[in-house]
């Protein structure tokens, strides 16, 4: 296979990863999942674009993310037990460095607000984009019909959002309104609180939606209306 049959596959970037503010949202029961699949459904009545929404406790693994977190807690416990007036045994030196280190890593995943000090920003804005790619493929987003899917990717301990668009919404809108509208999104989805916000911005978009790709007669839904959270 050539590497243009392979990029050829990759939706057109659209927008930014939003880091400035938060992504609150908890995790989501059924009835906010009933409103996004809602949401996905009406915006999808009235085009052509088929909507893909997934919502993320997270991109990357702990382990992964806290990463820096075990060995600063490991110093910092070591100089304080080196400068500390009690005298310690080596032992007891190598065991209580070892149990800070575990407390950092506990604490960063006990407090996310606490733990998001130890993950540095490129990584996270790295982890959310790998994340909503693969969220793309593993959904099928490039296989529609005239490549009009839209994918909808929030994670919530990273608080970042992605949204991607296919090469067909690029044809058939004006850039800079679509720049706009998918900067709109964005900015609900790393405030919202619940996933009925988040539903009621992304039924925002059906109207302009429908005036660049009209729904027509023959259109099949071809991606699956519901709401993937864990």
């Amino acid at each position: 296979m050539e590497l243009r049959d392979v990029t050829r596959d990759f939706p057109v970037l659209t927008g930014r990863v939003p880091w400035q503010a938060s992504v609150r949202m908890n995790r989501l029961d059924d009835k906010a999942k009933q409103a996004l699949c809602r949401a996905v459904q009406s915006v999808e009545a009235v085009s052509r674009v088929e909507v893909v929404v997934a919502v993320r406790p997270e991109s990357m693994p702990p382990l992964e993310a806290y990463a820096l977190a075990p060995p600063i807690f490991a110093v910092l416990g070591l100089f304080f037990l080196v400068e500390s007036p009690w005298p310690f045994s080596n032992f007891a030196l190598w065991l209580d460095t070892a149990l800070f280190a575990v407390l950092g890593y506990s604490l960063c995943k006990w407090f996310p607000g606490f733990g998001r000090l130890f993950i540095r920003r490129s990584t996270r804005r790295y982890a959310v984009t790998q994340a909503a790619y693969k969220e793309w493929f593993e959904r099928g987003c490039s296989e529609t019909r005239e490549r009009t899917a839209l994918l909808l990717y929030v994670s919530q301990r990273e608080r970042g959002a992605k949204v991607l668009c296919d090469s067909g919404i690029h044809r058939c809108s004006d850039a800079r309104e679509l720049a706009k509208r998918v900067a709109q999104l964005e900015r609900v989805a790393e405030s919202a609180s619940d996933g009925e916000a988040l539903a009621r911005a992304l039924e925002a978009l059906g109207p302009w939606l429908a005036g660049c790709l009209p729904r027509r007669d023959d259109d099949i839904n071809e991606l699956a209306d519901e709401v993937g959270a864990t």
